[in-house]
């Protein structure tokens, strides 16, 4: 009973949500949440996820949170899934306004041993920033530039 009653009572003080709208799949979640905006305005609506291998991406003339709150001086950090697009550079966090990410860039990845498996298909998928924390010393050596694409570090 006294759980119940503290329950009530923080919802009470609280914001209450009584009309949102939720996504059913993961990706466009994640867009909705970082851009402010419905899913279906920009094509990611219904359920639509961004796979492994995948040259589709959160289209990158979408102004992210993680942006306006840089351009603001706030520090950036992004912990946990990606899977809003990584063929390119350009769609990864650290270009998309965070300052720091630790986590993986695709779905479909065991939290304890980073195996990512999607289409028959399987790799690590856990990155630090842009560097690949289970080959670290393979791909801090290799030179990374706005050409060099996700699949040319695996």
């Amino acid at each position: 009973k006294q759980w119940y009653q503290r329950r009530v009572r923080v919802a009470s003080e609280s914001v209450q949500l009584r009309r949102h709208y939720a996504q059913a799949m993961c990706s466009p979640s994640r867009a909705a949440l970082l851009t402010g905006r419905y899913p279906f305005r920009y094509g990611m609506g219904g359920s639509r996820a961004i796979y492994s291998g995948s040259k589709n991406g959160l289209n990158l003339d979408e102004t992210l949170l993680p942006e306006i709150l840089q351009n603001n001086e706030y520090d950036t950090y992004l912990v946990g899934k990606w899977h809003l697009g990584f063929a390119d550079w350009a769609m990864t966090p650290l270009r998309r306004g965070f300052d720091y990410f630790l986590g993986t860039y695709g779905g479909s990845t065991t939290y304890y041993t980073h195996d990512s498996y999607y289409a028959g298909t399987e790799a690590r998928d856990f990155f630090e920033d842009s560097i690949d924390i289970e080959n670290r010393s393979k791909i801090e050596h290799k030179v990374l530039d706005d050409n060099t694409t996700f699949s040319e570090l695996i």
